[in-house]
């Protein structure tokens, strides 16, 4: 770096004084040098129309020397860099325009500009400004700062930027140039760094997450892919496929998957004989998934249950449905005649593979599932997932067996750690809001004391678990047919709060305290809630715009990748301020009505 930063001052291979210059002083001179020069252009102005040779003159200009407390070396004293400045102001054609350059000098950048012949006036001074001179302090630098070099600047093979490290992912975040070298003017990003070639089962399985959650690759490009590594195959990587073609509505390639996953032997687990459950339900075959689970799953997997029952994990996968539409199958068209005596095909006809007008097949399912419940026991209470709990939980709501399910839902609290995650607990969380929202058969004042009742008895059973603005906000839903909604609203939101704080309330809840204000017609409470909502608003906005320009912490940090998502959690903002809008147009008609406006 000392060798390059001197080239800026001399082109002379060995200078006498390099050895005893210090960087910072190379540097300091090369900028005296440049500043001396631009002084030189703004303040003689050669005659460009009579000399024939404009474009050395201005070369000239540009190439001479100023007195500098470095000595003078003997020999050539034109820079390259400067040199290569001359040869783009010069132009052939005998044209007066000079394209605009921009030269970097030891972090002195300025631009070179066409000058006219022009007639200076008396005491004119040119302005500092228009130089377009940017200054930096070496010691401002970091040391990934001047990593950068260019493809033109040959650096040795015992250069140690040629002898680094390997690229590696974090140092591609972090190690990006800023201002770039002396001698560099354009920035350029790195590269990014290849995907690497699988070497275990456990980094092709990695691959196949990074190839669909990072470049957003397609279903066969990942298949390719897993074709391509035959010898790394897993069962981790043939569930992820599956799963993955599944949710494409992949059918055929599901099962194509489920074949060559047979045919090399790779060992099933849990994981794929849901997925093959899953597989057949979708496909319309759910007679035939049950037969098969109740002879060969339940050999397999299940010898800790009676022998009529399945495992938790695989009974739920038969409480799903074919969607309409998802298979079609065309009917063979037939030929006919039409009214000039010509044969036509007939119109194809495109049917499924399940009838969705008759109830009564859905209704034996549910009942031959119910039969069929599994019973778990502590142990497996224990093991068994709070994500298996909620679908139990709700499929024993939506068949109208609450007690059933409220059971469940108090061993199932009362028997896991007493210490939780934040994700684990919201997730329990989520299986009281069911009984919160499906728990009770009556309506208006009544049904909400006693979701109430129900929830503190919930609420009882852990001492890690507390309720959100959507336990509030699901709370109040019953007022919606009660007399004195809003007020009886607007007192339970108060005592909620007194209780597990300020906040559980949110955007929603005062929307709804305020929709059922209205109803009630009550607009001393609802322009209280618009007075708050107004000043919240102005704080989010506040904060945004704060953290738009100062930044801040990263909402979504790294992290390994494990599993790929099922869903993306989308934000509803949009919806929420179309309601508010609706809610404000119903209070501005309301109040014309009244005649307060």
């Amino acid at each position: 770096m000392h060798q390059r930063a001197f080239h800026l001052r001399t082109s002379t291979a060995s200078h006498p004084i390099a050895s005893t210059l210090t960087f910072s002083s190379l540097l300091q001179a090369a900028a005296s040098q440049a500043w001396a020069r631009l002084a030189m252009i703004h303040t003689t102005t050669p005659n460009l129309s009579s000399s024939p040779n404009r474009g050395a003159a201005g070369s000239d200009n540009l190439t001479r020397e100023s007195q500098s407390p470095i000595p003078k070396p003997s020999g050539p004293t034109s820079s390259p860099c400067i040199a290569s400045t001359s040869n783009l102001i010069r132009n052939d054609s005998g044209d007066q325009q000079i394209p605009r350059r921009r030269v970097t000098l030891a972090g002195v950048q300025y631009n070179i500009r066409s000058h006219k012949p022009t007639r200076s006036k008396a005491g004119y001074k040119p302005h500092a400004p228009s130089v377009g001179v940017t200054y930096f302090d070496p010691k401002h630098l970091r040391d990934s700062d001047w990593s950068y070099f260019d493809d033109e600047y040959i650096i040795p093979s015992e250069h140690p930027l040629v002898q680094s490290k390997p690229f590696t992912r974090a140092r591609h975040r972090r190690a990006m140039p800023v201002v770039g070298t002396p001698v560099s003017s354009e920035l350029e990003p790195l590269p990014i760094p290849p995907l690497p070639s699988p070497t275990s089962k456990q980094l092709l399985y990695q691959n196949l997450l990074h190839l669909f959650q990072i470049r957003n690759a397609s279903l066969p490009t990942l298949l390719d892919f897993h074709d391509f590594h035959p010898t790394f195959r897993s069962t981790r990587s043939y569930n992820f496929l599956i799963a993955l073609a599944i949710r494409h509505a992949s059918f055929g390639t599901a099962q194509w998957l489920l074949t060559s996953m047979r045919d090399e032997r790779v060992v099933a687990n849990m994981e794929t004989w849901k997925l093959k459950v899953r597989w057949l339900v979708r496909s319309g075959w759910w007679h035939k998934a049950w037969d098969q689970m109740m002879t060969e799953a339940n050999i397999d997997l299940s010898s800790r249950s009676p022998p009529d029952k399945l495992p938790a994990a695989i009974w739920i996968e038969f409480c799903s449905t074919l969607k309409r539409g998802t298979v079609r199958r065309r009917i063979q068209p037939s030929w006919t005649i039409n009214k000039s005596g010509e044969s036509i095909h007939g119109p194809t006809v495109e049917i499924t593979t399940e009838s969705f007008s008759n109830p009564d097949v859905y209704l034996r399912r549910q009942k031959l599932l119910l039969q069929t419940r599994p019973q778990l026991t502590l142990q497996e209470l224990n093991s068994t997932s709070p994500r298996a709990i909620y679908f139990l939980v709700r499929f024993l709501l939506h068949s109208q067996q609450r007690d059933a399910a409220l059971s469940l839902t108090q061993s199932y609290l009362s028997n896991i750690p007493r210490t939780l995650t934040t994700k684990w607990a919201f997730k329990c969380l989520d299986i009281i809001h069911l009984h919160v929202a499906f728990g009770a058969l009556t309506t208006g004042r009544r049904r909400m004391y006693e979701t109430l009742a129900t929830l503190n008895s919930l609420l009882h059973l852990h001492t890690s678990l507390r309720p959100t603005s959507t336990t509030l906000f699901l709370l109040i839903s019953p007022l919606n047919r009660a007399k004195h909604s809003g007020t009886v609203a607007q007192s339970v939101v108060r005592r909620f709060q007194s209780r597990w704080g300020s906040q559980t309330e949110d955007r929603r809840v005062r929307r709804r305290v305020a929709t059922l204000a209205l109803k009630e017609g009550r607009l001393d409470i609802a322009d209280k809630i618009f007075r708050v909502e107004k000043l919240h608003a102005y704080s989010r906005k506040s904060w945004a715009l704060q953290r738009e320009v100062l930044g801040g912490i990263e909402a979504t940090p790294y992290r390994k990748l494990l599993r790929a998502r099922e869903t993306r959690a989308l934000t509803k903002n949009q919806r929420e301020e179309y309601l508010w809008r609706l809610l404000r147009s119903r209070v501005h008609r309301l109040r014309r009505r009244k005649g307060m406006q």
